[in-house]
């Protein structure tokens, strides 16, 4: 009753279109025409990671759109809806994939900016994937921007220490000192 009082169109002459049942039996008739976010999501991601070697143009439209669906974890407002506890990790690995990809093909077409702010996203949805704060610290050292890679650094470190009292991996560390030595070397 309340499903259908929220989405059915036709409530006063109970002709259902969406929601219908036979006996005490309810579901979604997914034969009529309804769009489902989380099933055009996973849609457009396939579409784009298809099209990522092949058709660069189209991969970046489609997780661009697949990126723009997603409005956080599944069924965000119930964080212990354990039922569903799979699928929102699922979906939120795929965003973060999508994000990773998007941040590869916006580089390979010299919008920097654009690659730094996927990875950021990305970071805040998986902030200790050290994989991705190394491709954002390189980028930015690529392009000059040693502090602000040494900052991405120092914010990383700070929230490993503050969240699991640990360090940052060998090749992170590793690589800050590189980028500490290029600072130095600099005029």
């Amino acid at each position: 009753h309340a499903l259908r009082s929220v989405i059915e169109p036709h409530r006063a002459d109970r002709q259902w279109l969406y929601v219908k049942n036979r006996g005490e039996l309810y579901h979604l008739d997914m034969n009529t025409p309804i769009s489902i976010d989380v099933i055009r999501y996973r849609h457009l991601l396939e579409q784009g990671h298809r099209a990522h070697d092949a058709r660069p143009a189209e991969a970046l439209e489609r997780l661009e759109e697949a990126v723009a669906l997603y409005g956080g974890d599944l069924f965000e407002d119930d964080p212990f809806a354990e039922w569903c506890e799979a699928e929102r990790k699922e979906l939120r690995e795929r965003h973060v994939k999508a994000l990773e990809r998007l941040a590869q093909l916006h580089a390979k077409q010299g919008s920097q900016e654009k690659a730094l702010s996927c990875l950021r996203r990305a970071l805040r949805s998986a902030p200790f994937r050290e994989d991705l704060l190394l491709t954002q610290m390189k980028l930015l050292a690529k392009h000059a921007r040693l502090n602000e890679a040494l900052a991405a650094y120092d914010d990383h470190r700070r929230l490993l220490k503050d969240d699991l009292d640990v360090d940052p991996s060998p090749d992170v560390q590793a690589f800050r000192q590189q980028l500490l030595r290029s600072a130095r070397e600099r005029p």
